[in-house]
């Protein structure tokens, strides 16, 4: 039987509504007056069509939110992105396109849809773009992890055009998540299955640095394969990547993609997730591409025991070796652990630690000759290096280099976050949401100096909140990293106790602000900021 406070979590998964007109929130302390940009989030915001539910948290038809930030006043609205899938489900009154976690009813709404049905076959895939927002140019995307893009309009949330990355280059699959260098140009990886499946690394052109723009219904058209790595053995399946100046850094983790059960997928009724499976006993393969060549760095193995990476945050270069920061799960499974079921039933209760996301850092040497013969099989070769502290890169065998990360605090990490001017470089600060983490404290918000290690945080008022992806903003006229602030909402499931958004001080991570909205909030994923 469900606990109270599962029933109460329960309500975060249902139906919500569009708010199409802004509205003014409450205001309680003063926003920065120079703060003026609309930050944008997407996420799952309607899990039942008809009769019929989604069954995992990942599925629900995309929410758009926008929070605009203008004159020390913050409005807030929402709206369903118009993709195809939305059309096609909502006009036959029930799900018809298949989610990652839910197998569609595809063949009754041919009946019911006639011509509209032509937008999908059983092989297409969804185009409910419901995890992040990314931008190309001076336009705004949303992406999930499909090839199809929608895009958006930042203030209205109005959805404008649409375009699909696999009829550019060949693909299955895309990450919801991407990378941009310093000129603005995007990068992304996809799979493409098959008996030997394949890793897509690509880039987008930023349209805004070509002499002729791309034409307004196609602003991908600059899209080229940079290089491909063929998967180990079954796929991975892969949310993010991290990259740096010149390598993308690829983790093949446990949590693969059964191919077998993909082919059969039609004739057995099974959704993506279902073709899933955590694979015992190997390790994490961490495959890393040169950009500039197109090819692997193939002279040594990388290697490290289990876990698996939702997200990563930044990456850099130092004395020939990668540092790079991410949330590592132990021991993630096949992620049955978020169907909807799951959660409406036991709420968001206290996960077992291998459950929990870690901040972490990895230092991966890439300048090794083992042809001299100094190093020997069972040496650190990262040892001595002032910045490699917690972290180990022992050779075992001829080539492979077995890695050892450092959790970078003892508190549950997610989303992680940080000033964007710092991309691919040197930085310090780093910010992220406790989300799933324990409740025995009300830790919500967290901030980590990376350098030395120390931790500030901000805290929950109580257990029926859970505080949302944090993002920095840059004050235009500061000179120090973390100058600017942190917005993040705080989701409540607790009686007569408003949602708001909470402007935090990034520098001395305090409270400055929180803006009450009269509307419910829903969970959501991932948000980004667009100057107005």
């Amino acid at each position: 039987m469900a606990t109270k406070t599962a029933e109460k979590v329960a309500a975060l998964f249902e139906n919500y509504s569009e708010v199409i007109e802004p509205e003014e929130s409450i205001v309680e302390g003063k926003i920065p007056l120079w703060l003026n940009v609309s930050l944008l989030r997407n996420g799952p915001g309607m899990f039942n069509i008809g009769e019929y539910k989604y069954k995992h948290w990942f599925d629900g038809l995309a929410y758009m939110q926008r929070f605009g930030f203008a004159n020390g006043k913050m409005t807030y609205s929402a709206r369903y992105l118009q993709s195809d899938t939305y059309k096609i489900n909502m006009a036959a009154n029930r799900i018809c396109v298949n989610e990652f976690g839910t197998f569609g009813y595809s063949d009754p709404c041919k009946s019911v849809l006639g011509k509209l049905s032509t937008f999908f076959t059983a092989d297409q895939l969804s185009d409910n773009a419901s995890v992040n927002f990314m931008a190309l140019g001076d336009t705004v995307w949303a992406a999930t992890e499909t090839p199809h893009l929608l895009q958006v309009d930042p203030k209205s949330l109005e959805t404008l055009n649409k375009t699909d990355i696999s009829k550019i280059i060949s693909l299955n699959t895309f990450t919801a998540h991407q990378q941009y260098d310093s000129e603005g140009n995007l990068y992304h990886i996809g799979s493409k299955f098959g008996k030997q499946t394949e890793y897509i690394f690509a880039v987008t052109k930023n349209p805004k640095n070509n002499k002729s723009p791309p034409p307004e219904d196609n602003q991908f058209a600059e899209t080229s394969v940079i290089g491909t790595l063929t998967a180990t053995d079954d796929p991975c399946y892969n949310h993010s990547f991290a990259m740096t100046e010149n390598y993308i850094i690829l983790f093949e983790t446990p949590l693969r993609i059964s191919i077998l059960s993909l082919l059969t997928r039609s004739i057995r009724g099974l959704s993506f997730r279902e073709c899933m499976y955590w694979k015992n006993d190997v390790p994490v393969f961490i495959r890393i591409l040169d950009k500039r060549s197109g090819k692997e760095v193939s002279e040594l193995k990388f290697r490290h025991e289990p876990f698996f990476s939702f997200h990563q945050a930044n990456a850099y270069e130092k004395e020939g070796c990668i540092i790079m920061d991410y949330c590592q799960i132990k021991k993630a499974g096949d992620l049955e652990q978020f169907e909807l079921e799951n959660l409406r039933d036991n709420g968001l209760q206290k996960t077992e630690k291998d459950g929990i996301a870690f901040c972490s850092r990895l230092v991966i040497p890439l300048e090794v000759d083992l042809t001299k013969g100094d190093v020997k099989e069972g040496d650190d070769i990262i040892k001595g290096k002032s910045f490699a502290k917690g972290c180990k890169a022992v050779l075992k065998g001829k080539n492979e280099i077995w890695l050892e990360q450092e959790n970078l605090s003892d508190i549950g990490f997610e989303f992680p976050r940080y000033n964007m001017a710092y991309n691919l470089k040197p930085y310090k600060y780093i910010y992220g949401s406790t989300l799933l983490g324990s409740n025995d404290n009300f830790y919500g918000l967290i901030k980590m100096d990376v350098e030395s290690r120390e931790v500030k945080t901000w805290s929950r008022d109580h257990q029926l909140q859970i505080a949302a992806e944090p993002v920095f903003v840059p004050n235009p006229t500061g000179s120090d990293e973390d100058d600017g602030v942190v917005l993040a909402p705080i989701v409540n499931f607790k009686e007569n106790d408003a949602p708001f958004v909470v402007v935090l001080d990034a520098k001395t991570f305090t409270e400055i602000a929180r803006c009450k909205i009269g509307q419910r909030l829903p969970l959501g994923f991932h948000a980004q900021y667009y100057n107005n």
